[in-house]
């Protein structure tokens, strides 16, 4: 996956809120704490799932290869192959 650097001033940009590190990370907390730290990953490999059942595809091998090329897909464009 292609990790950018920014820093907290290029979120910031022109507007009137100022944020600093310490308060972030107490919003980070206080919605951790919230969610009781249940949290799980969402990927685009998470989305293959229902798009492919919106196609109502009735054969398994047909299933598993678009699941497959699609999986390939986004691999490559995460990684710029």
């Amino acid at each position: 996956m292609k990790q950018m650097d920014f820093s907290l001033n290029d979120v910031q940009g022109e507007e009137q809120f100022i944020f600093d590190s310490q308060m972030i990370e107490r919003a980070e907390l206080m919605i951790l704490r919230a969610l009781k730290w249940q949290m799980r990953s969402i990927t685009p490999f998470s989305f293959i799932h229902f798009f492919l059942s919106l196609f109502k595809l009735q054969d398994p091998v047909l299933q598993h290869a678009l699941k497959a090329r699609a999986s390939d897909i986004i691999y490559k464009s995460q990684h710029g192959t």
